[in-house]
């Protein structure tokens, strides 16, 4: 059974286990050695100090795992073969996948912090900005039909179906 297999409570009781064995090992700095009438003091502080640098390595082993996952999900965003766009409540494209910018013929940045429906004519992108509305008041299960054009003129007819979800403030992500 690993660390990770270990419910919070039993991690830090092995934690403090592995402590008292390195605090209790031969190997301690003169500098840190207790003086005869304050042992238990000393100790407790070299325990202490020794918790915090495990502590330390654990919080840097989880950090490189949540920077791999990460990775990994920024792969798989890029590398779905649907586009992919966050929106904000206004329609301001947040994020967007790849595949989206190659169908829309732009460059990541071009489509970045502009508006989706700057790729809509005006009938469309009317119609978007209120499907957009409705959604932020009901969330419910929504789809909209829509013509998007890309910047080199290829135009095409999309379904977006928007997952919404909270962040620091609400945003709608959707799907071309």
């Amino acid at each position: 059974m690993s660390a990770h297999d270990l419910s919070a409570p039993e991690r830090g009781g092995l934690l403090r286990e592995q402590t008292e064995q390195r605090a209790s090992a031969p190997v301690v700095p003169a500098a840190l050695a207790p003086a005869p009438d304050d042992d238990h003091t000393q100790h407790e502080l070299l325990v202490h100090q020794i918790e915090l640098r495990l502590q330390n390595e654990e919080l840097n082993r989880k950090n490189l795992e949540l920077e791999q996952a990460r990775q990994e999900y920024e792969q798989l965003f890029d590398g779905a073969p649907v586009g992919y766009a966050t929106l904000d409540e206004t329609g301001l494209v947040l994020r967007a996948n790849l595949t989206l910018c190659r169908m829309l013929e732009v460059e990541r940045g071009q489509l970045l912090r502009r508006r989706l429906s700057t790729y809509m004519d005006s009938t469309d992108s009317r119609t978007f900005a209120l499907f957009l509305r409705r959604m932020m008041t009901d969330p419910g299960r929504r789809r909209v039909d829509l013509w998007l054009q890309g910047a080199g003129g290829s135009a095409w007819r999309r379904s977006w179906r928007p997952k919404r979800y909270r962040a620091r403030r609400a945003r709608a992500g959707t799907a071309a």
